[in-house]
């Protein structure tokens, strides 16, 4: 996150010195500023986060800097210090926006109070702003992810650099996904993609779910649940996991493929900071769009074979000895005699049984055939007994 700065603007050295040293705690950069002038090019130069400066002082007094600070910033938050029974003077500070009063000599226990809420303001509010923007960031990648899948024939080839960018828009230091063994017990998962920012650190090619005392999270993703917390939150054996990848708090995001369970998408921070729960739900679509994304190459490849069957079928095909008449208003009801249809196939070598294939084809369309020729360098023949009326 972003440093904090502090401006105090005061012509007696010695107040200086005492709130510089008061304010070490809660400032990374403090500035000194000896009246307004100097102040408010402090300011200008510096955009602090906050300002606590005197009223009377020489060539500009507080109430003119801070007015003219005004003009460009509404959010830094000022304090000034005064005599409480001035009204008139209380009354314009608060008129132009300030935020905290302090008494002149100010009491250490009073003063630390004051800071103290102002530093907790600021705080409170730049975590806002790093949530939001983050979410932003999310959802922009989550958005480019599933355009980039969409164009792409194999979403692998996107993967990488998708992955990437997502890790980035989550503030993380590692993105990972492992893949299922294809077994029915899941007994373990290969690792399919995985970026670190720690060179040191070291990934798994394999994890075995109950080799590495992972049965509890694996069941948990195996119910379509989420795991997410801090290195201090887990067992011995799963902290020696997260010390292998350099990083202190992790959300594990289960990977679904038409309702079966495909593996994982891992993301990972070397902070303990865990990610909020609007955060979780935004990753959450990520690793949806992941499973969707797999179905789609799953249906997309199983489409492009199936086409090509057809395509090689339909072009293999001669019908001999048929006789259809050339307008169905010549014969009312009329028949499409015995035909012997001959297959000339092209090898596709992921059948290792053409003929049977085509046979099977023609069966589900309710026709009757019968195989003939099907041995060594012959092209099988297909008969077909059908009479139409």
């Amino acid at each position: 996150m972003e440093e904090l700065g502090i401006l105090i603007v005061d012509d007696d050295k010695t107040t200086i010195s005492i709130l510089h040293h008061m304010l070490k705690p809660y400032a990374d950069k403090i500035y000194l500023a000896s009246d307004g002038v100097e102040g408010l090019s402090s300011y200008v130069k510096y955009h602090p986060d906050i300002i606590l400066s005197d009223i009377n002082m020489p060539r500009m007094n507080g109430l003119q800097m801070v007015e003219e600070i005004r003009k460009e910033d509404e959010d830094v938050k000022i304090a000034l210090f005064t005599d409480f029974e001035k009204r008139d003077i209380l009354l314009k500070a608060i008129e132009l926006g300030v935020n905290q009063f302090l008494s002149k000599p100010f009491e250490s226990k009073s003063f630390s109070k004051t800071i103290q809420q102002l530093h907790h303001d600021i705080i409170e509010k730049r975590e806002a702003r790093y949530e939001l923007q983050r979410q932003e960031d999310i959802l922009h990648a989550i958005n480019e992810m599933s355009y980039s899948f969409l164009q792409q024939p194999d979403w692998m080839v996107a993967l990488h650099l998708e992955m990437n960018h997502l890790k980035e828009a989550s503030r993380a230091s590692c993105i990972f996904i492992y893949k299922n063994e294809q077994d029915e017990t899941y007994s373990s998962a290969q690792k399919l993609l995985y970026i670190n920012d720690n060179e040191q650190a070291r990934g798994k090619e394999k994890i075995h779910y109950r080799k590495h005392h992972l049965m509890r999270w694996k069941n948990k993703l195996q119910k379509n649940q989420l795991v997410n917390g801090r290195k201090s939150d887990y067992d011995k054996s799963k902290t020696k996991l997260l010390d292998l990848f350099k990083i202190n708090s992790l959300l594990i995001l289960p990977i679904f493929v038409q309702d079966q369970w495909w593996g994982f998408l891992g993301i990972g921070n070397g902070h303990t900071e865990v990610l909020q729960e609007s955060n979780v739900e935004m990753l959450s679509t990520a690793a949806s769009i992941i499973g969707s994304a797999i179905n789609s190459s799953q249906n997309r490849k199983s489409l492009e074979m199936s086409s090509a069957v057809l395509r090689h079928t339909m072009d293999g095909v001669v019908i001999t000895d048929a006789t259809i008449p050339s307008s169905r208003s010549m014969m009312p009801a009329w028949r499409l005699q015995d035909m012997i249809v001959r297959v000339s196939l092209v090898k596709i070598p992921e059948f290792s049984n053409q003929a049977t294939m085509i046979s099977s084809s023609i069966k589900r369309c309710g026709i009757s055939c019968t195989m003939k020729g099907t041995g060594r360098g012959r092209s099988p023949t297909v008969k077909k007994m059908a009479r139409y009326i």
